[in-house]
């Protein structure tokens, strides 16, 4: 399936739409892109237009700034689960703020932080509070599950 234009804004339930009603649910639909586009299908096209030249994105190994600092982090991802599967599990909003509860789901086929393929299943649990401006993130925390594997859990 191709990507979205970077012009369209997702409902919640998937139905391509031009507004929203109001400030948070505006703003869980370009999280939800970010999830579903982004992440779950490797659209990193769409960045620019969900996140802005000032975003910061505190990780746990350290912090990302703008749309290519969060196309690292995804392509990290990406690259090394490339059946990556992504669940939303929560979204909820208050005014600037969406606070997500997600999983990522696959099969670990190249190295990831350092770590080589180990062919083996992995699923992470997290949670990111992002902060929204303008319509694209301007800044998030996320915490992620310990990658299983015991050189992860020595940098901690």
């Amino acid at each position: 399936m191709a990507c979205p234009s970077p012009t369209h804004q997702v409902d919640l339930n998937g139905v391509y739409m031009e507004s929203t009603d109001t400030l948070a649910a505006a703003n869980k639909v370009v999280v939800r892109r970010l999830m579903d586009d982004v992440m779950a299908r490797g659209c990193l096209n769409l960045l620019p237009a969900l996140v802005a030249p000032e975003y910061i994105g505190h990780f746990r190994l350290g912090d990302h700034y703008g749309p290519d600092g969060l196309r690292i982090e995804v392509a990290a991802y990406r690259t090394a689960f490339p059946d990556l599967a992504v669940t939303l599990e929560d979204l909820l909003a208050e005014g600037d703020q969406v606070v997500r509860r997600f999983s990522l789901r696959g099969y670990h086929r190249r190295p990831f932080l350092d770590i080589p393929a180990s062919g083996q299943l992995v699923v992470l649990r997290g949670m990111a509070i992002d902060r929204l401006a303008g319509g694209r993130l301007v800044e998030s925390w996320v915490q992620v599950d310990d990658f299983p594997h015991p050189q992860i859990r020595k940098r901690s």
